[in-house]
């Protein structure tokens, strides 16, 4: 920033949760300014002397409150901050792994400082060296690939060591779950698309006790996925050996058959992560996710129009805002069917149009983060959480734990 007399003034501090609690000091900054050093004020507008090393270097001490440098050129204090070292914050550099269309995957190496970053990425006792000019991101393409077809959960779990100078090695685990979305032209025809098994079972804790099920004839499901440069579809085919939809509570609610499907036998939860980056945060949902819900559209049972409701939406200009859907919209505008196939069978067919989906793309190579819920009743047909998902979390609810949704790949 400038001040009223045109001098350059800089906050630092530093965002480690620990550094803030008191675990541990925070990092130190190493600034070699070319001329007149400029002066440090703290936060409580107290000035104080800034003394260089004997090579000129001045370390700073940053904490979680920031203090402030004010010199008399702003593009020389600006230049000089740019090029500091800071020792004790961890890596300069952020490394993330994503399957290509074409099989394999690629190493994304982002440099989060504003000066070249250089070192080395070891995956499966390789060595793999970069250097990455500041703020910019170098992709590598990492050996081995694999046959990206259809109706395979493929599954790319590998530790990974980073070193840098002047930083300790990190070392870290990536594990990642995709698969391949097949192209179609029109409607899919739905017995020649391949189907991926849903079992993953959710039984909650009730009363310290985990709750029944999972017997064989308990509970199966499994889904299928096509798609075009309109449409995406979705099919999932399901076995409950207690269909139960005898729920005054829901029937008889206006609001709850609007927005509180979850609470019926069948549910489906329908999750998109749009910028595939569930990875980088510790769970919850973040500006580019939905969560649609699904259920069956009559007290009977039978088939029909399912109802929709999209519970959890992206932030309103990602999906195109003034023009974005509104909820009402969406639940009249996607077309989903529930087929009741037998006493214990039953599926749903469901399209999303581009529009539903902003702002993932329905074109190849396009990546995004997906998982599926599918509720059922207890064993004793009252009404809980027990269920089948996709997320690969074993045990978990998609939406109530931190989660590692697999990502899927719209294919060629």
């Amino acid at each position: 920033f400038k001040d009223d007399r045109g001098r350059g003034v800089a906050a630092l501090w530093c965002t480690n949760d620990d550094v803030e609690r008191g675990f541990m000091r925070g990092p130190v900054m190493r600034v070699k300014f070319a001329g007149k050093l400029p002066e440090l004020i703290d936060l409580m507008g107290k000035s104080h002397a800034v003394t260089p090393d004997s090579d000129g270097w001045v370390e700073f001490q940053l904490t979680p409150a920031p203090f402030f440098l004010r010199g008399d050129d702003p593009q020389k204090l600006a230049k000089a901050l740019k090029d500091a070292d800071v020792v004790g914050a961890g890596a300069g550099v952020k490394v993330t792994f994503a399957p290509t269309l074409t099989g394999g995957v690629t190493a994304s190496i982002e440099n989060l400082t504003g000066r070249e970053q250089a070192g080395s990425l070891t995956i499966d006792g390789k060595d793999i060296a970069f250097k990455v000019p500041g703020k910019q991101t170098q992709p590598v393409a990492l050996p081995g690939r694999a046959t990206p077809e259809a109706g395979t959960m493929f599954r790319w779990n590998t530790a990974y060591q980073l070193k840098q100078a002047k930083a300790a090695p990190l070392s870290q685990q990536w594990n990642m779950d995709y698969f391949y979305v097949p192209h179609c032209e029109g409607t899919p025809d739905w017995k020649t698309v391949p189907g991926f098994k849903m079992d993953n079972l959710y039984r909650p804790v009730v009363k310290m006790k985990r709750t029944p099920g999972g017997h064989p004839g308990d509970m199966a499901a499994t889904f299928k996925m096509a798609w075009n440069a309109d449409n995406l579809y979705l099919r999932v085919e399901a076995e409950d050996d207690i269909f139960d939809i005898d729920n005054p509570k829901f029937w008889n609610s206006p609001e709850a058959r609007k927005t509180m499907l979850y609470i019926l036998d069948g549910c489906l939860e329908v999750y998109f992560d749009c910028g595939a980056n569930g990875r980088l945060r510790k769970g919850g949902f973040d500006l580019d996710d939905y969560r649609y819900d699904f259920c069956v559209g009559n007290p009977e049972g039978q088939s029909g129009p399912a109802l929709v409701h999209r519970l959890q939406e992206v932030f309103t200009e990602y999906g195109g805002g003034v023009e974005f859907p509104t909820k009402e919209e969406a639940a009249k505008g996607i077309k989903a069917e529930f087929t009741r196939v037998s006493k214990t069978r039953y599926a749903y067919t469901i399209t999303f149009a581009q529009k539903y989906l902003e702002p993932l793309r329905l074109q190849t190579g396009s990546v995004a983060g997906f998982a599926l819920y599918l509720h059922d009743r207890m064993d004793d047909g009252t009404i809980g959480d027990k269920g089948l998902s996709l997320a690969t979390e074993p045990g978990s609810h998609c939406d109530r734990k931190p989660q590692v949704w697999p990502l899927m790949i719209l294919g060629k």
